[in-house]
C-alpha cells in the first residue's frame, strides 16, 4: 500500500500520517524518514501520537478560532493536555526555533489541511 502523501501533515522535522499509514512508512519512507507519529483528527483539533500508540501532543482548534499546540499524555487510560508545549517536545518536532507566533501559523495550517 503506497501513502497517500495528501494524508501526511509535517510538523518542523517529523512528518505524521493517518495510523492505518504509519508502518508503511517503514518501507515506503517519507522524504527518506519513516513517519515520527501518526495522527487522529478530533473534535476540537488533532492528536498526535507516538509509533506505540501513546499520545504525544495536540494542535487546539477551539471555538474562538485559535489553533496551537499543546503537549499531552496518558494516564490510567485518559488523555491529559498541558496548557502549552513542552521544549522537549518542541525540541523533539523540530520547531523549538520558532517564535509562537511562527507556531501558531504553523498550526493554523496545518488545521487547514487536515480539514
Amino acid at each position: 500500500m503506497k501513502t497517500n502523501t495528501s494524508q501526511v501533515l509535517n510538523i518542523g522535522n517529523a512528518a505524521f500520517t493517518l495510523e492505518k499509514e504509519m508502518i508503511d512508512t517503514l518501507f515506503q519512507p517519507i522524504n527518506g524518514k519513516t513517519a515520527a507519529g501518526f495522527y487522529k483528527k478530533r473534535a476540537r483539533g488533532i492528536l498526535f501520537s507516538r509509533p506505540s500508540g501513546e499520545p504525544w501532543f495536540f494542535l487546539v482548534a477551539n471555538k474562538y478560532g485559535e489553533r496551537f499546540f499543546v503537549s499531552c499524555g496518558q494516564v490510567n487510560g485518559r488523555v491529559f493536555y498541558m496548557h502549552s508545549m513542552s521544549e522537549r517536545d518542541e525540541q523533539a518536532v523540530g520547531i523549538n526555533e520558532l517564535k509562537y507566533s511562527q507556531q501558531r501559523e504553523l498550526a493554523e495550517s496545518i488545521w487547514n489541511l487536515a480539514n
